[in-house]
């Protein structure tokens, strides 16, 4: 168990890399598919399946890691946000996410970047 956690983990963690690097070098692309979330009831579902398996295996994880208070506290966040996210209609979900695509700019997507990098970066060390 602990193995599956911790490579959900890194995986996770690879993804948000990847996705800051993509803020940085193409905002544009990220803005156009932040507007797709929740477009589709499969998509709106996977995202909120794949962010409450991230949750739960951070809470499991937390005690084997460099930092678990952290890793409790990101878990109970995705957890509870995403017990929210399942009684919101559908939607209203894809509305705030065409809203908040339309919103963001390019610079946004730049300065937070960063952070999505150094939160995948972290994770990573503190499961390793």
């Amino acid at each position: 168990m602990e193995t599956t956690t911790q490579f959900l983990i890194i995986l996770s963690a690879f993804w948000l890399i990847v996705v800051g690097v993509f803020m940085l070098m193409h905002p544009h692309v990220v803005l156009r598919y932040i507007g797709k979330f929740a477009s589709t009831n499969l998509i709106h579902y996977l995202e909120l399946v794949l962010r409450l398996i991230l949750g739960v295996s951070l809470i499991f994880f937390a005690d084997l890691s460099k930092s678990p208070m952290t890793l409790n506290f990101f878990g109970v966040i995705l957890i509870g946000t995403t017990t929210i996210l399942f009684f919101v209609p559908r939607k209203l979900h894809a509305k705030l996410a065409n809203f908040f695509s339309h919103k963001l700019t390019v610079l946004h997507m730049r300065l937070s970047a960063p952070f999505d990098i150094g939160l995948g970066i972290f994770l990573v060390y503190v499961v390793l």
